[in-house]
């Protein structure tokens, strides 16, 4: 529980990520989620705080500069808690479905085996290189875990300093909807327009394929063959058991963010 000053509880909420992003000058800030287009989203705000050039010239890949240079800079620990308590504040939320989320989720985390770990204990049984875990697992395991405090990877969307009532989210954009929308959010925020095509851009992107083969109890070959390998859509990897599952394990985010969970997009 949350105690203290408004400041001291939104000082609790940021000891972890996801850590907003803030235009301190303009009282903005940005609030993301780790696979949900949290690369495009990241490099978006970068670019109209105009740090983005300084950001790719520090690493290509942005999360370095992010936890490396933007979060420890004096601008940043100076303000982000007047920034986050101003009652003017406009916050900004990037949010992907969560029926997509999860498979990335999936993906992400049967190619990078940073939860393997984990996924053993739960399963009972070895997690390796060469035998890996389906998704049907996969969703097993998120229905064992708090999705408030585990792998950031795998968290609810629903940021902290929203669930504790701490922010409002004044400008919402769904990830599939961001080449409309986000123009608009500029326009209200004051901002330049942003080239995000080549914002959206991003080296780990898994390319994903049509199917019409059930994929929940398969293992994708991107598990074993990272360069090259492609990964069905969404919807193969549903049916009606997993889709009410992950509609469970996320039913804050598919209320908060208007998802419906009866619709596994293709």
């Amino acid at each position: 529980m949350l105690t203290g000053t408004p400041k001291q509880r939104v000082s609790q909420v940021l000891q972890d990520d996801p850590r907003p992003l803030i235009d301190h000058e303009r009282r903005i800030a940005l609030l993301w989620s780790a696979k949900a287009g949290c690369t495009f989203a990241i490099k978006w705000f970068l670019h109209h705080l105009g740090h983005l050039p300084a950001a790719l010239y520090y690493h290509p890949w942005i999360h370095r500069y992010r936890t490396e240079v933007y979060y420890r800079a004096h601008d940043y620990q100076t303000h982000v808690l007047d920034v986050l308590t101003d009652p003017g504040l406009q916050t900004v939320k990037i949010v992907r479905n969560p029926f997509s989320r999860a498979v990335s989720s999936y993906v992400h985390a049967l190619v990078h085996r940073y939860d393997d770990g984990g996924l053993e204990r739960f399963l009972g049984r070895p997690v390796t290189t060469e035998q890996r875990f389906t998704f049907r697992e996969f969703v097993s395991y998120l229905e064992s875990l708090t999705l408030t405090r585990c792998n950031v990877h795998h968290r609810l969307q629903k940021h902290p300093l929203e669930i504790h009532e701490l922010v409002r989210v004044t400008h919402l954009v769904r990830l599939e909807e961001s080449a409309a929308r986000l123009p608009e959010v500029e326009r209200e925020l004051g901002f330049d327009p942003g080239e995000l095509a080549a914002l959206s851009r991003s080296v780990h992107h898994t390319e994903r394929q049509s199917s019409d083969e059930f994929w929940g109890d398969r293992v994708p070959e991107v598990a074993v063959e990272r360069n090259g390998a492609v990964v069905p859509q969404t919807g193969a990897f549903y049916d009606d058991t997993l889709q009410v599952a992950v509609a469970t394990c996320y039913a804050r985010d598919f209320e908060s963010y208007g998802y419906d969970p009866g619709v596994v997009p293709d």
